[in-house]
């Protein structure tokens, strides 16, 4: 191979490169919403059970101080 040859695999190598963290970039991205997203769900859904627990416990609780 020649010095020529060897900066064109080069170059070439490079472009490949380039191409490749712009689509990691972009999976990344994306991965990122969907975390984003099921963070979101599971704060809902943690939300949902931790409201009515919080009654129950209260109404637990008066319970208790009724009955001593």
């Amino acid at each position: 191979m020649t010095q020529q040859d060897l900066r064109e695999t080069e170059l070439r190598l490079l472009k490949e490169i380039e191409q490749l963290r712009g689509e990691v970039k972009v999976e990344i991205e994306q991965l990122r919403g969907e975390v984003k997203t099921e963070i979101e769900r599971s704060r809902n859904t943690l939300l949902m059970w931790l409201v009515p627990l919080m009654f129950a416990q209260v109404g637990a609780m008066a319970a208790l101080v009724k009955l001593l």
